[in-house]
């Protein structure tokens, strides 16, 4: 141990008791708590994992427990005193595994005549001599098996992309990351059943009734590694990409079983929001303040775009709030991931193309496209919610890229600069603004409530923000799922993992996040203290916003 040093860091686990830590033998039988992704193989290394037979590991899907209690013998004598909780892997219980069958995810067998394949040091808090209790929660987890290494997305972690260093939610970097959260927030009493799938056809053949024997969780959740998209299987050469009909009916298939999504969402919340379907149902409620959107059906654009364009523009026109004949906006698909399948129009005529553009990319399943009228706005106002609450606003700007009309280039802005570049310096005309926001937020957060009753553990709901005379229009731009980029916000992959952890096994941690409480008072406030130096005014609002 070095000097001084016991008081061991807030985030660690709670079953980290060095009081409870016991000496061990040399030949002793134990069972550890194993985790593929941190044995200490070294980064970049293929983890390996147990498999109930030698099926599973070769054939597609495999399936493995990734997380779990496994049998071990000690082959060191271990001292408590000796161990370095600040270097676990080099002073932690020298232990042989004992399960015959170990594969990759890559269908390798591990040769486990070799000392060197089948000895792991373990951390003396995740061993016992005793019948480890029956897991609390049992994790499914869905993920990508191929040969093509989910994108991290990490060499964009500047500005563009958005990701951060965890990486997209199909990410391996995402998926050690909600587990190592799990294990700071459960310990030991939990299990992840991991499948590797590379297409559809490998979701066809995952069923509830082959994954259930191997739960053996008081609750069972699932957790969707995946992103769904309408390509046909396997024209989509981007790894962690799925069919969405082949994915769908897997969560369907293991939510019938009683294995209930605690990522990203339920099957029908999910499928509403990714499939874009929501735009259209609510545009024509002037309280969400959604464009007007509208469906162009495939058929039509194949017999005669532009008639189709034609076609919709008047339906967009007959559907607006606004005054006259539209004539811009924006055209997308749904199911589609990092803005990629949105292309903005001016007029009928280039509607048309973009119709078609849409609709050409090679394995194109999409019956429809998209069509949303043109909405003008200074920035982009993300609010994060989670458990039900919004919990943090963060200020953005999406910056067309002029030659093709597709908007890939993103800004994150803070609120003082925002402050400062759209509303001219008036805190007062933000704070409206936001007021506005979180009481639009609270009737998304209801309207949400009608698709599932159960409240979503996270929401992010993205606004439309234009300044106008001495306040600002709003409207509602995008409804995003759990897994969504945090980018700027420290606390929101914690935040995250939490609500997906809490999803999983019913009991809600503290929060460490307050809720956002603009109330039009706090702007009236801020007027009253006009007269006051700008310092004063700041400290009315910082504690929302400086965590």
């Amino acid at each position: 141990m070095k000097g001084g040093r016991t008081q061991q860091p807030a985030n660690w686990p709670a079953h980290f008791q060095p009081a409870n830590y016991k000496a061990f033998s040399v030949g002793e039988e134990v069972n550890i708590f194993y985790r593929n992704e941190y044995d200490g193989s070294g980064d970049g290394a293929e983890a390996y994992f147990p498999v109930e037979n030698g099926r599973c590991g070769q054939a597609m899907p495999r399936i493995g427990k990734t997380e779990c209690w496994q049998p071990a013998v000690v082959v060191e004598d271990f001292k408590p005193e000796n161990f370095d909780m600040y270097h676990p892997i080099g002073t932690g219980v020298r232990v042989r595994l004992l399960h015959p069958l170990w594969y990759n995810r890559h269908g390798h067998l591990l040769d486990v005549t070799s000392p060197k394949n089948t000895e792991v040091r373990v951390h003396p808090a995740d061993i016992t001599r005793d019948r480890p209790e029956k897991p609390k929660v049992s994790f499914l987890v869905v993920r990508w098996g191929g040969h093509y290494k989910t994108p991290d997305y990490n060499e964009l972690a500047g500005e563009e992309g958005g990701w951060g260093s965890i990486g997209t939610s199909i990410s391996d970097g995402y998926i050690r990351a909600v587990f190592e959260r799990s294990y700071q927030r459960l310990g030991t009493s939990y299990e992840v059943l991991s499948c590797y799938v590379q297409s559809a056809n490998d979701l066809s053949k995952l069923t509830s009734t082959s994954v259930l024997p191997q739960m053996h969780g008081e609750v069972k959740a699932g957790c969707y590694f995946l992103w769904p998209v309408a390509f046909t299987d396997g024209t989509q050469r981007t790894p962690g990409y799925i069919e969405k009909d082949a994915m769908f009916a897997c969560m369907r298939d293991m939510e019938m079983g009683g294995i209930v999504t605690s990522f990203p969402h339920s099957c029908s919340l999910y499928k509403l929001l990714v499939s874009k379907d929501w735009c259209s149902y609510v545009c024509t409620h002037p309280e969400l303040r959604t464009p007007a959107t509208t469906k162009v059906v495939r058929a039509h654009i194949e017999r005669d775009s532009e008639a189709a364009a034609e076609t919709c523009l008047s339906a967009l026109s007959a559907l607006t709030l606004s005054e006259g004949m539209i004539s811009k906006g924006v055209a997308k698909l749904g199911y589609s991931w990092e803005a990629s399948d949105v292309l903005s129009f001016n007029g009928k005529w280039d509607l048309s193309k973009k119709l078609e553009t849409l609709l050409n990319g090679p394995g194109c399943e999409a019956d429809h496209v998209i069509v949303q009228e043109f909405v003008p706005s200074d920035l982009e106002v993300r609010v994060y919610c989670v458990d039900g609450n919004p919990v943090k606003m963060l200020y953005t700007k999406f910056c067309e890229n002029t030659h093709e009309g597709s908007f890939t280039n993103f800004k994150s802005v803070t609120r003082e600069a925002a402050i400062n570049m759209w509303f001219g310096g008036n805190e007062v005309a933000m704070c409206h603004a936001e007021a506005e926001m979180v009481l639009l937020t609270k009737k998304w957060l209801t309207w949400v409530r009608g698709v599932d009753s159960k409240m979503p553990s996270f929401l992010r709901v993205d606004y439309f923000v234009k300044r106008e005379g001495s306040g600002a229009a709003i409207r509602t731009g995008e409804i995003t799922e759990a897994g969504a980029s945090c980018l700027g916000w420290a606390d929101g992959w914690t935040a995250t993992f939490d609500a997906i952890i809490h999803a999983a096994t019913n009991t809600p941690f503290p929060s460490i996040l307050p809720t956002l409480n603009y109330d039009i008072e706090l702007a009236h406030r801020i007027e009253r203290a006009g007269h006051r130096k700008q310092g004063r005014q700041h400290h009315h609002h910082h504690h929302h916003h400086h965590h």
